[in-house]
This record gives C-alpha cells, sequence and structure tokens, in this order.
C-alpha cells in the first residue's frame, strides 16, 4: 500500500471514530497509574448530574483520598488548562452535616485540601446552610471548597474503584490460569 492511500485510509478511520463517539478525544485521559480520567470544563451539570454522567461511562466522580494522587491530577490539569475551574469531585457532607465522605467509597476524608476563603470562615464553611458538595474552586490554586450541590460545574470521572479491583483480580486469575495449563501442560507431555 502506497503513503497516500495509507493517510487516506487512516483519516477516515479517524474521522469515523470521532463521529461514532460523540465524545472528544480532548475529555479523555490517563493518570500516571495509566487509569482512563474523564475531564470536562464545561459547566454543564450540578453535582448529582455529575455523578450520573460519569456513571453513565462506567465511572464515578473522583476520588482525592492522597496527596500523591491529588499531585498527579492537578499536574495533568495544569497541562491541559492555562487556568483553573470548577469542578465537582466525588465528595459530600449529605449525609451528616460536617462529615464529608468519599460517594464511591463510604470512606470520611483521612486526606483534604481544603481553601482559606475571604469569610471569617475556613471552607468548609456551609455557607447560608447550602454547601454539601465537594469542588475545585477556580478562585484557588486547585483547593477544596464545598458548594450548594445544583451549581453547575465541570466534573472529573475516573474509573470506578469496584472495576480496578475486579479487573485486577481477572488479570491475576488469567495470569494463574495460564500457568496453570503450562504446567498442566507439561505433565501431559511426560515433563
Amino acid at each position: 500500500m502506497n503513503t497516500t492511500g495509507w493517510i487516506k485510509r487512516f483519516s477516515i478511520l479517524l474521522l469515523f471514530l470521532y463521529t461514532t463517539s460523540g465524545v472528544p478525544f480532548t475529555k479523555w485521559h490517563k493518570n500516571l497509574d495509566n487509569l482512563p480520567i474523564f475531564i470536562d470544563n464545561e459547566y454543564n451539570y450540578n453535582w448529582f448530574e455529575a455523578w450520573n454522567e460519569c456513571a453513565s461511562k462506567n465511572m464515578s466522580l473522583i476520588t482525592l483520598d492522597s496527596e500523591w494522587k491529588e499531585d498527579m491530577l492537578i499536574n495533568l490539569l495544569r497541562e491541559m488548562f492555562k487556568s483553573t475551574h470548577n469542578y465537582w469531585l466525588g465528595a459530600n457532607d449529605l449525609a451528616e452535616e460536617g462529615k464529608f465522605v468519599w460517594a464511591a467509597t463510604g470512606k470520611v476524608f483521612a486526606y483534604s485540601n481544603w481553601s482559606a476563603n475571604k469569610h471569617p470562615l475556613r471552607n468548609p464553611d456551609n455557607f447560608a446552610n447550602k454547601e454539601h458538595c465537594v469542588h475545585y474552586w477556580n478562585q484557588t490554586d486547585f483547593e477544596w471548597n464545598d458548594n450548594d450541590c445544583r451549581i453547575k460545574m465541570g466534573l472529573i470521572c475516573e474509573e470506578h474503584h469496584l472495576t480496578i479491583g475486579i479487573n485486577t483480580f481477572l488479570n491475576s486469575l488469567k495470569t494463574f490460569v495460564e500457568k496453570g495449563i503450562l504446567v498442566s501442560d507439561r505433565f501431559s507431555s511426560g515433563l
């Protein structure tokens, strides 16, 4: 196949993939663990819509349960965008005021990155008794704020932690079975 034919076929394939996906390639990324992350910086989602949008992709709103994981995400966001945006994170205190938990795991924060705001109270401040959902605040350098869950923001989705666990288990099982087959093949061949 000549170069022109290859380029033409490749271009057609890219056009097909782009038009059938419905999602621009630029919204999909990989973190340093090579796991998929979906980022939409358009302010289209309240917290519940953001959760559902992630779920429709078999993902969940991102859980930032360690400084290392958050640093990895912040580096990616800084590479992609010149300014900060409001992004919903996967945490809230809807069940009990002041007790923030990660929705995907149900775990209370062991790590947090709350912003020091300009009000007399430090975040989370539950301003006007309406702020229960956590987001990256565009007025800070990737620090957290609590906000009204009905406000429209962008979102960051990650592969759900259960999916990661299942995939790890299945890969281990596959390796075990493949090794087991190799061992049984040796016995059946008389080795």
